[in-house]
């Protein structure tokens, strides 16, 4: 949205503070920066994963296999014909796997180069359509380490969990993808209710997200509601040197909390984007199209965003 901007320089800050009293003295004018706002229906970018230059790259297993799953889910369940899409990646290694997001992860190096030759970063999608969760799975000790991508406060939200067990039941039936025969199961996580796809022809017990424990490699899970569906498109063996690797952001914080605090403070940042705007960071501001008036976005000035998360309990 044009109007809306991200001002973090001194300069315009004075110029929001110094516009504070023409706001107050021309109630008018107030109402209709404030309508005008609350017409800005897109959301305020304040939830959606936020792409990174890397830092402290590490390597922390050799990637044997990687997995790609084509990802669809639904943000809003208002529309649920909109249909959200991803490209996410499952590496796994020796003890280790990892699943992510290949298109922010794409983001990633992209944001890094322009970085490293001080030029602006130019974005090649759109990172509302992502999923924003990156999951490692320490295979050997069953760890999970989550970190979920935020854009608000610049800060990434990550927690650390003993790997859920998840108490699968194995129907009846079958059906190939990708040329693998693969069998039917079934489970309920955390809210929801699954049927899962999996092949006994690569015997190892991963999948995307969270999903794991089947004889065989998960190659696609969906919800009883079709609200996420991971299929698996491709597979590909790692080549000598493949890593699994980790890295963390210049311009971004990590904040470790419990899962449990986690989901809280993000279904808080849902239902009042324009507050969440003021805990920290830069400040966003509203613009007139003189360019001349700013606005400094407060509680309730955006409507709540859709909130429709994996795991619902």
């Amino acid at each position: 949205m044009k109007d809306i901007v991200i001002i973090i320089t001194l300069s315009l800050f004075l110029c929001a503070t110094s516009c504070a009293q023409d706001i107050k003295d021309n109630p008018q004018f107030a109402k209709s920066v404030k309508n005008n706002i609350r017409k800005a229906r897109r959301s305020s970018g304040i939830s959606r994963p936020f792409s990174i230059s890397k830092k402290d790259m590490k390597d922390i297993d050799s990637c044997r296999i990687k997995v790609y799953y084509d990802v669809k889910f639904v943000k809003d369940t208002a529309d649920r014909a909109s249909v959200c899409k991803d490209l996410q990646r499952l590496d796994i290694g020796y003890n280790y796997t990892y699943c992510y997001s290949r298109l922010l992860h794409i983001n990633d190096s992209l944001r890094t180069i322009a970085y490293e030759k001080d030029e602006n970063y130019p974005s090649k999608l759109d990172e509302n359509d992502v999923l924003p969760e990156e999951i490692l799975t320490n295979t050997k000790t069953k760890t999970l380490n989550v970190r979920r991508r935020m854009y608000y406060n610049y800060t990434n939200l990550c927690y650390n969990e003993t790997a859920p067990k998840i108490e699968w039941k194995l129907e009846n039936g079958s059906k190939t993808i990708i040329d693998y025969l693969c069998k039917k199961a079934s489970c309920t996580f955390r809210g929801r209710k699954y049927t899962a796809w999996y092949t006994p022809d690569i015997p190892i017990y991963s999948g995307p997200y969270k999903f794991a424990g089947l004889p065989g490699l998960i190659m696609q899970i969906s919800s009883d509601d079709n609200d996420y569906i991971w299929t698996c498109v491709g597979l590909e063996k790692g080549r000598p040197g493949d890593m699994i690797t980790t890295y963390k952001a210049h311009n971004m914080k990590e904040k470790v909390m419990t899962r449990e605090k986690i989901m809280a403070l993000i279904k808080k940042i849902y239902k009042d984007p324009g507050g969440a705007l003021g805990v920290g960071g830069p400040k966003e501001l509203f613009v007139s199209d003189d360019r001349k008036t700013v606005h400094m976005v407060t509680s309730g000035d955006y409507p709540p965003e859709p909130y429709n998360p994996i795991e619902l309990e």
